[in-house]
């Protein structure tokens, strides 16, 4: 899997945290990096849809596009061997982790002057993880705390405080992480010990579905596509419920468009609203 975006340098916040690596697959870069892609589910969704109510006069920079839903586990890998790395994130047991509610960035120099809104994520082991990998590859040294986050948007610093403190909560199950090599190829090494939490006790049995990524998947019922418009509705079970989710096929992007139902007759009403997205949006 490359990630096909024109520019290769990170984004750096005010105390120097990650905000950004972009990579393409035509360009070398300096160093590489570690990170949790979030799965597509609520946690995503919701990320995608704070990102898309906010209105494209409030944006700066960068705007949307943050590199995808992801949330950096260590930048600055160094060298190319990675053989000792893929080992160490193998055996690491999947958890869970969460959406916190938004803070904000201060503009620098290396957001180009937007304030960055970010949703903070909850999970120890990420801390865990980001200390103990530089010990499994050669990494360039840190000299910032690290705080895990998933980047929302870059806005105008006047508008940043309308987006801080919005409410999110989603959970999501962490059972991959992806390194980015420095040549812009990327590897999602799956996590192979057995789970924490809640999550894990729902989702995860030995015999548990996995993707050709290695990743576990979320439970699909049914997929309905509009090839004409490019568009595909998802129904998926999690946690008893049924979560419709409409994408656009070409960007990959969740769309506002999404629906949650539970209780007696939530699957049919789930597969119903799947066909109405597609049919009539």
């Amino acid at each position: 899997m490359l990630m096909e975006h024109s520019q290769n340098v990170p984004r750096f916040g005010p105390q120097g945290e990650i905000l950004l690596v972009r990579y393409s697959p035509d360009q070398p870069h300096k160093f590489g990096t570690t990170q949790v892609d979030i799965p597509y589910g609520p946690a995503a969704h919701g990320l995608e849809n704070l990102r898309q109510m906010i209105p494209s006069e409030h944006l700066m920079g960068d705007g949307r596009d943050v590199g995808g839903n992801h949330v950096t586990v260590r930048y600055g890998l160094a060298d190319d061997d990675h053989e000792e790395l893929r080992s160490y994130i193998s055996v690491q047991k999947p958890f869970e982790a969460s959406l916190g509610s938004t803070i904000k960035f201060d503009p620098s120099e290396h957001s180009n002057g937007a304030a960055v809104i970010v949703a903070p994520i909850e999970a120890p082991e990420l801390n865990r993880i980001n200390a103990e990998i530089a010990q499994h590859a050669t990494f360039m040294p840190s000299d910032f705390e690290y705080r895990p986050h998933a980047t929302v948007a870059y806005v105008k610093p006047d508008n940043a405080d309308t987006y801080v403190g919005c409410s999110m909560g989603q959970r999501f199950m962490v059972d991959s992480i992806s390194i980015r090599s420095r040549d812009g190829k990327a590897e999602i090494v799956p996590l192979k010990g057995k789970p924490h939490g809640e999550l894990g006790d729902v989702r995860y049995s030995p015999d548990q579905s996995r993707d050709k990524d290695g990743k576990f998947t979320m439970g699909n019922v049914t997929t309905f596509k509009n090839e004409a418009d490019g568009i595909s509705a998802h129904v998926t079970s999690f946690n008893g419920k049924y979560h419709v989710h409409l994408m656009d096929d070409d960007s990959g992007n969740v769309l506002p468009q999404s629906s949650i139902h539970s209780g007696d007759g939530a699957k049919e009403k789930a597969v119903a609203h799947a066909k109405k997205l597609v049919d009539f949006t």
